[in-house]
């Protein structure tokens, strides 16, 4: 390998890092990498734009003008990214007017550094000085420009109706008001009192696919609530918005609180936000059955929404009896020809130990898109057949399906029940070589878990502190399951300790090694362990179990 080469992939590696720390909220982190990376390696271009965003961050202006000096030096002000987050640095860390004199300053202007301007104006509720930039920007505006503006006018005062104008503008200009056109706009519906603005976006976002969004359903709540006009718009389409925000969010009892006081009828939608809401609950699936059965009960016919909703509760208690009704149901209401149906019942079939079913509703399909091909293989992953696994794996490819980031899990834990390391490390390059996917943190952990489990314990923790992602404790969990196995007390002392700082109230950690102390006959450190545990106040959970009685 050249030197050149070598320095390239540390740069890709680092610049992987970088992006994580700052992504994830680690500025520091993120700033104290970039420091070593700059003062080490010539520096990519994108890597700038991440170093000042820290900068903006933590309101670092001595740090965020010294970057800015290094990229004039290097004459990067030319790329727009640079350009943008200097200007948004400036803004953030030490004036509007500094950020502007810098925008001034700039060869090139695109759209990113145009909108990088106004928004600091809208931000600073400057929106005139917003305006005098719009109508003099030398590139075309997108819908971040309008954003930009629309929220602008929506929290200034009076100016509801110049908010919607601007949207109106916004149409005619050919663009498609998204997500974040509608959020801005609902407040400024709202100042000015305006139901039928209200309505009209509610209408607008359902026709587009944007209704579902949990924020928007809540801001539309708000919204109706705060024009007090909640008792007179309360249809089944606001109850059911409400009842499904409290179900993303988690939150069933108070869906089911909202359900018992409803003063419309429900319908369809509103059962499956709580079906789905119990499907995805821990202990949750007998719960979701039996609130299917309560919606049949009312009159209402379960649909290929409840069908793909209930499937997960029936997995989650292994129920193949009740994954065969919905199958039997879904075939005599003619909901089963759906792909999206198809590929479910493969992975719940398969899920719960049916192959046979699971490669019967396979091959029923006349098209298999990627999330058939990686159900099936998942199927037989999970059960222990790997080379059956890998041999599907092979058909896709044949068949020209891309495989994409849940098709590789599915092939790594093959590799990983099988023993198959090499294997692993072959598929897992080729991932990323000749399909081009972004390995996760999901895809390290099972490359971790397949080297641990074949005793590579070492070359399983190189991986680990190599990872440009974070580590979860899956990878951790997988080091210190194999450490017990093979013996290795020193690493399983690493993997420990930081499985601890990931999962501190996990008992199971604790437990397992001390375990692993004491069978190395090292009993102070295994009761040590058990000590610590009571300082933390981490309890073992006491163990249970249920069972399905069927006349």
């Amino acid at each position: 390998m050249t030197s050149y080469t070598s320095n390239y992939l540390r740069l890709l590696s680092y610049t992987k890092l970088l992006t994580s720390h700052v992504n994830q909220g680690r500025h520091e982190q993120a700033l104290s990498l970039f420091h070593h990376i700059h003062s080490s390696l010539s520096l990519d271009p994108f890597v700038f734009p991440l170093a000042l965003k820290s900068c903006a961050a933590l309101n670092s202006p001595q740090l965020g003008t010294s970057i800015h000096a290094h990229t004039h030096k290097a004459g990067l002000l030319s790329n727009s990214f640079v350009a943008c987050a200097l200007v948004d640095m400036y803004g953030k860390c030490i004036s509007i007017l500094s950020a502007r004199q810098l925008f001034d300053e700039i060869p090139q202007r695109n759209d990113v550094v145009w909108n990088a301007m106004i928004s600091l104006y809208t931000h600073s509720k400057n929106v005139p000085k917003a305006l005098e930039l719009f109508e003099v920007m030398d590139v075309l505006p997108n819908e971040s420009t309008f954003n930009s503006i629309i929220a602008g006018f929506s929290e200034a005062e009076d100016g509801g109706f110049k908010a919607i104008d601007f949207c109106k503008g916004m149409l005619e200009f050919g663009l498609k008001p998204n997500l974040i056109t509608i959020l801005a706009l609902l407040p400024a519906c709202v100042g000015i009192a305006s139901l039928n603005f209200i309505k009209e976006i509610h209408g607008y976002s359902s026709r587009n696919d944007i209704d579902p969004h949990p924020q928007l359903r809540s801001g539309l709540v708000e919204a109706y609530g705060r024009c007090g006009c909640l008792a007179n718009a309360r249809n089944d389409v606001v109850w059911n918005a409400m009842i499904s925000l409290y179900t993303h969010s988690k939150n069933v009892p108070k869906a089911l609180e909202l359900f018992e006081v409803m003063d419309v009828l429900p319908n369809e939608s509103t059962f499956n936000s709580i079906i789905a809401g119990f499907s995805e609950a821990e202990d949750g699936g007998f719960k979701a059955i039996d609130f299917c059965k309560g919606m049949l009960e009312f009159g209402l016919k379960p649909n290929l929404i409840t069908i793909l909703a209930l499937l997960p509760a029936c997995v989650g208690i292994a129920s193949l009896n009740f994954i065969k009704e919905i199958h039997g149901y879904s075939i005599r209401n003619d909901i089963d020809p759906h792909p999206q149906l198809r590929s479910g019942l493969v992975e719940a079939y398969g899920r719960c130990g049916c192959l046979g079913n699971a490669r019967y509703v396979f091959q029923s399909m006349s098209e298999r898109d990627v999330v058939a091909w990686s159900s099936l293989i998942s199927a037989y992953a999970l059960h222990g057949e790997a080379r059956t696994a890998l041999d599907i794996f092979t058909q896709m490819e044949k068949a020209n399906i891309k495989p994409d980031g849940i098709t590789f899990i599915a092939v790594l834990k093959a590799c990983s029940h099988a023993g198959l390391a090499d294997e692993a490390r072959m598929y897992f390059a080729r991932m990323h070589n000749h399909y081009d996917v972004e390995a996760s943190s999901d895809h390290y952990s099972c490359l971790v878990d397949v080297l641990s489990r074949a005793g590579r314990l070492y070359e399983a923790y190189e991986v680990i502190k190599e990872m440009p992602v974070k580590v979860t404790a899956k990878a951790w969990g997988a080091l210190l399951g194999a450490c017990r196995t093979y013996g290795e007390v020193d690493l399983a002392e690493i993997a420990g300790r930081a499985l601890f700082e990931v999962e501190p109230n996990n008992p199971a950690n604790y437990v397992l090694l001390a375990r692993i102390y004491a069978t190395a006959g090292r009993h102070e450190e295994a009761q040590r362990m058990r000590r610590e545990m009571e300082e933390r106040g981490v309890k073992v959970a006491p163990g249970s179990s249920w069972v399905i009685y069927q006349d």
